[in-house]
């Protein structure tokens, strides 16, 4: 019995044929409603002026993460949350990775969404979902207020013990957050052209651990003109990674 759908956009006109042929083709309509808005869409754009005002001022202090994962252990759930450098430079520091670190404070992360259908927002929201944090669903989360003063500080806090800021750094001109090697290519020429050693120094680590003797083996680093060098004993082998 094969069917025909004549669509239009009130409903669904579905015209069927019967086997027999002294019958008429009989005409069914299916109301076809519209798809519901996106809860969260609507409510930034009813509050896009606002969020563009709060944006312009918390993103001068607290850069935004690009990506966002559950890590679990045991009974345990962490956030991790990723960043990358905006500037993409020729020395750039972060041009192939991500500064990944963990965060204890999901809730002021995920506030400002846009919608539920976008792929960086519901991988958020799965995110939230499965930490099952403050008993709040999502939506609740993200209509809710903007992040206080109290809570901004919290974050920056976070990012400075985990040295973030001893590596990036916001550029006003250019408004973007980036590396120390993007911000200043000046910097960057004179460091890695230089073939004078730039840090030098080793490290011990066990070789054994019997019950009274230990025996310790010794690297030495050397950090020079973009490169990595590192060698054992004396009687061991020099090598060199570029970095």
């Amino acid at each position: 019995m094969p069917n025909t759908k004549l669509r239009n956009a009130s409903g669904v006109t579905v015209i069927t044929h019967s086997g027999s042929q002294s019958s008429n083709p009989q005409r069914i309509s299916v109301f076809e409603p519209y798809p519901m808005r996106d809860a969260v869409q609507h409510f930034c754009e009813k509050h896009l002026d606002k969020i563009k005002a709060y944006m312009v001022k918390v993103f001068v202090k607290i850069p935004l993460p690009v990506r966002c994962t559950i890590e679990e252990r045991k009974a345990r759930k962490h956030a991790k949350i990723y960043f990358i450098c905006q500037g993409k430079g020729e020395h750039c520091l972060y041009n192939k990775t991500f500064f990944i670190m963990k965060t204890r404070n999901p809730r002021a992360r995920a506030s400002v969404a846009l919608s539920t259908r976008e792929t960086s927002v519901s991988s958020l929201k799965n995110c939230w979902d499965t930490l099952k944090a403050d008993n709040k669903s999502f939506l609740t989360l993200v209509t809710s207020a903007f992040p206080s003063a109290k809570d901004q500080d919290m974050l920056i806090n976070e990012l400075r013990i985990a040295r973030f800021f001893d590596v990036f750094e916001y550029n006003g001109p250019l408004n973007i957050w980036g590396c120390f090697l993007c911000n200043h290519p000046d910097r960057a020429r004179g460091f890695l052209q230089d073939t004078q050693p730039v840090i030098e120094g080793q490290l011990k680590e066990k070789k054994e651990n019997g019950k009274f003797f230990r025996r310790w083996r010794t690297r030495y680093f050397t950090l020079s003109a973009g490169h990595l060098s590192y060698r054992g004993s004396q009687d061991e082998k020099k090598f060199s990674l570029l970095i």
